[in-house]
């Protein structure tokens, strides 16, 4: 099953639909509050895109660059 939403995934196991993968960020108030459970899972690697976003026109200052920059970096080390 192919959810569109981190919300719909964590509707649909909390109704007992099956098992979900999400970022623990997004489960936070569900684990606090009992609602949800986190299965430890092992030698498991996630990949997924990210995309980064800037308003149409607008050139990033110094500080957004020196990030960007760093944030090149590190994965050209980590693509090796």
């Amino acid at each position: 099953m192919t959810l569109g939403s981190t919300e719909a995934i964590k509707r649909a196991v909390a109704a007992g639909m099956g098992f979900g993968i999400v970022s623990n960020l997004t489960i936070a108030f569900e684990i606090a509050a009992h609602r949800l459970g986190v299965l430890p899972v092992s030698d498991l690697t996630f990949c997924r895109p990210l995309h980064l976003l800037s308003l149409r026109g607008r050139h990033p200052d110094p500080s957004v660059k020196s990030f960007l920059t760093l944030l090149e970096k590190h994965l050209s080390k980590t693509k090796k």
